[in-house]
């Protein structure tokens, strides 16, 4: 930085004089002088290890969270509730059991309906639609047409997530 800029260091590790660390967030600001040369600088240092410890371990959670899901026999799906787009997430074993990549699944918010069989379309769709607009979990049985043709029985169970104050 130039005399006289601010001057920001979004992370840096201090280290105490018993020898631990401290990881801070350091911001230089110049305080001008009369004819707007600096005179001095505000220095401000917070400590930012508990933001990052958190966001190290949210990282960890979510990445045993995917190599939990990503090998069960099963697919695992996240849709956004009262939401008729795409869903957030599909795990990779849609490939095997259906044919069909999870960027297939992504990309067309019609998937998984064009997918139910014919026979079991209306009564699936309809099952889903009641719990999505009800706010409950779904569970059904029913049948879903892999990319070759043949009918693959599926049984979908979903559970509805709710925050602190109850709300979906």
């Amino acid at each position: 930085a130039q005399l006289g800029e601010r001057y920001e260091l979004p992370s840096t590790t201090h280290r105490h004089r018993d020898g631990g660390e401290l990881a801070v967030s350091l911001t230089v600001a110049p305080i001008p002088g009369a004819a707007g040369e600096p005179t001095g600088a505000v220095v401000i240092t917070r400590d930012i290890g508990e933001a990052t410890r958190a966001e190290t371990k949210q990282r960890e959670s979510e990445a045993k969270y995917r190599a939990l899901t990503e090998h069960l026999p099963t697919i695992t799906y996240v849709h956004p509730l009262g939401e008729r787009g795409t869903p957030l997430y599909v795990s990779p074993q849609v490939e095997e059991l259906l044919g069909c990549t999870q960027e297939d699944w992504l990309t067309d918010p019609g998937f998984w309906r064009k997918h139910l069989h014919p026979d079991d379309r209306d009564d699936a769709w309809g099952a889903w639609e009641r719990a999505r607009d009800l706010g409950e979990s779904y569970e059904h049985e029913y049948r879903m047409l892999h990319e070759d043709g043949h009918d693959v029985w599926v049984s979908d169970r979903s559970v509805v997530l709710r925050d602190q104050a109850g709300t979906p």
